[in-house]
């Protein structure tokens, strides 16, 4: 798919695998400068520990979420809305990857604003289309 693109031979790896073996491996080889991972939090923060003793990687994250499986096999959720979300709980906490959005009642601009300052994540978003 990456050559179909444009991309020559070996610019970009993907490799599935356990984070403590594969992750880790990734994480410390030198040669390696770019990384992309999806985590959960924990093993996130863990990652970018290693890679920043290696040689300062650059490292991405999308962390994992649950969700029903579509048909039943591989790693595609269906698209899931959770309403009534209030700003105590897990999941306005930790960032998710999948399809998934938290829908958060507001009375003002201002408790926006406060909300959107009051998290550890940044906001952000990106587009991945067939042509």
């Amino acid at each position: 798919m990456m050559i179909q693109t444009g991309f020559p031979p070996d610019v970009v790896n993907i490799v599935l695998g356990d984070g403590p073996e594969c992750g880790y491996a990734i994480a410390v080889h030198a040669p390696i400068d770019k990384a992309a991972c999806t985590s959960s939090g924990e093993v996130g923060k863990k990652i970018q520990e290693e890679a920043t003793k290696s040689n300062l990687k650059c490292v991405t994250f999308e962390l994992e979420c649950g969700g029903e499986r579509v048909d039943n096999k591989g790693y595609f959720i269906k698209a899931t809305i959770f309403s009534d979300v209030k700003d105590d709980m897990q999941i306005t906490r930790d960032e998710i990857f999948g399809p998934v959005m938290s829908v958060l009642k507001y009375d003002s601009y201002e408790e926006i604003i406060k909300r959107a300052n009051d998290t550890t994540f940044g906001l952000g978003a990106g587009v991945i289309t067939r042509d």
